[in-house]
């Protein structure tokens, strides 16, 4: 019993640490690579938010993937339980009704078998992190694994939030709207707004205080002008101020100098 729980604390405190540096490394080299970009994490308000529900969802998988003796039984259970519980936070979006039926039938096949797959190396992960830290009597020569394989698990943590980079024409995306807005503050009027602003009914009056900027694929959702070219490589930089004020501007890769913009009312 004492062995068990022991491998089920130390299987919170490894999941909970992978996914909350997950977290804080990817957001902290975006920062880096956009300085003065006053970016929203993904999934949440603020900052703290995003990895806290990183740091959660990794002590939760962490658990469920230590509690059984098999290290295999707790691999698949920790990545259908990791699976189970994004897909579940994805249903509590969506609406009453057949829309909510319909939803949760795609999110099975088109979220969680997928998540499944991503989150079984995770678990496993967490299992080998956990296998280190008990000693094991036979082979006391392996006494340093104890350290070198929470390292590599860092490492590794590292290495994978860099496919969290921003692309380069994200990137230039972000740049481009943010410096938009600060030059939209000293205009004296509608008219000398930056032309993209223009058509964005109620900017003057409501773009006041702090904002923030997030990265969206829902281009679905832009009701303003399209450029011509193909929409697969079409994305949106949308813009929320502290007062709920929000709008998006559109761009194609990076040919867009001068976005498309206009109100937008989704929010992820």
């Amino acid at each position: 019993m004492r062995t068990r729980l022991h491998r089920i604390v130390t299987g919170v405190v490894i999941g909970a640490l992978m996914g909350g540096l997950y977290a804080w490394f990817g957001q902290a080299i975006n920062g880096l690579l956009l300085p003065g970009v006053p970016l929203k994490p993904g999934g949440g308000d603020s900052l703290l938010e995003y990895i806290l529900k990183y740091t959660f969802s990794g002590a939760l998988l962490g658990g469920v993937a230590s509690f059984p003796e098999s290290k295999w039984l707790g691999t698949v259970l920790g990545g259908f339980s990791g699976a189970l519980g994004l897909t579940l936070l994805g249903t509590l979006s969506l609406q009453g009704g057949e829309e909510r039926t319909l939803g949760m039938f795609i999110m099975l096949f088109y979220l969680f078998l997928p998540l499944v797959v991503l989150y079984l190396p995770f678990a496993y992960l967490v299992r080998l992190g956990v296998s280190s830290q008990i000693p094991d009597q036979d082979h006391p020569e392996l006494w340093a694994r104890r350290y070198l394989v929470p390292l590599g698990l860092l490492l590794l943590v590292f290495v994978i939030s860099l496919f969290s980079i921003y692309g380069r024409s994200e990137r230039k995306a972000f740049q481009i709207v943010n410096q938009l807005i600060q030059q939209s503050r000293a205009s004296s009027s509608v008219q000398a707004l930056p032309a993209s602003f223009q058509s964005v009914q109620g900017y003057w009056e409501n773009a006041q205080g702090e904002y923030t900027l997030w990265l969206s694929d829902r281009v679905d959702l832009f009701m303003g002008p399209q450029p011509a070219n193909s929409p697969l490589s079409q994305f949106l930089i949308v813009a929320k101020f502290e007062n709920g004020f929000q709008f998006a501007c559109i761009f194609q890769g990076e040919q867009t100098i001068v976005p498309y913009c206009t109100n937008y009312s989704y929010e992820p």
